[in-house]
Order: structure tokens, then sequence, then C-alpha cells
């Protein structure tokens, strides 16, 4: 399965970014949103609810896995802590456990 990561600011459009995370999804990605800070986290909130509607019209479920990661960041030294937000797509009609790989 192919996977696809989606970085998301502040400046970020959620309905941009919704319409990457159910298009990959729905694709056979898994997908990868990755959010730092408060006002990013906010869009990939946004665009995260947003996908989910986009999907279900298309038959689509989206599963949410949410994780906090340490992410290297170039103009600082160290590591700041990152919120990914892991988006596995499955038809709606189909068993949870056969849409989220496991």
């Amino acid at each position: 399965m192919a996977k696809q990561e989606l970085r998301v600011s502040s400046s970020t459009k959620p309905n941009s970014a919704a319409g990457a995370i159910a298009g990959y999804a729905a694709d056979g990605h898994t997908v990868t949103v990755v959010a730092i800070g408060t006002r990013a986290v906010s869009q990939m909130m946004k665009a995260a609810t947003i996908a989910t509607g986009l999907a279900i019209m298309r038959g689509w479920r989206l599963l949410y896995h949410p994780t906090f990661a340490d992410e290297e960041v170039d103009d600082r030294s160290g590591t700041i802590t990152a919120i990914r937000l892991h988006v596995h797509a499955s038809r709606v009609g189909d068993s949870l456990e056969e849409g989220s790989g496991g």
C-alpha cells in the first residue's frame, strides 16, 4: 500500500487539504497528515472533518488514528512535537477490520 504525507500549516486551506486527504485515501494510499502548532492543528482538524463528508458522498469511510511525533525543525536546534493523523479508507459496508489494514 502506498503512503502519502501531507503537511498542514496555519495558512493551509481546509477544503484543499480535505480534497487531498479524501482523494489519496480513496485511491488506497495510507495518508499521514502532519501539523505543528495550534493553528495548524485547527486547520488539520477542519480538513479531516470536511474530508469525512467528501468520502461519505463517494461511498468511503475514513478511519483516523492520531499520534504524537518529535519532528526536526530546520531553523531550531532540537525537536518539536507534531500531531500526526494517520488516515485509512474503507468502503462503506466493509467491516472496520478489513478497511483498517489489520
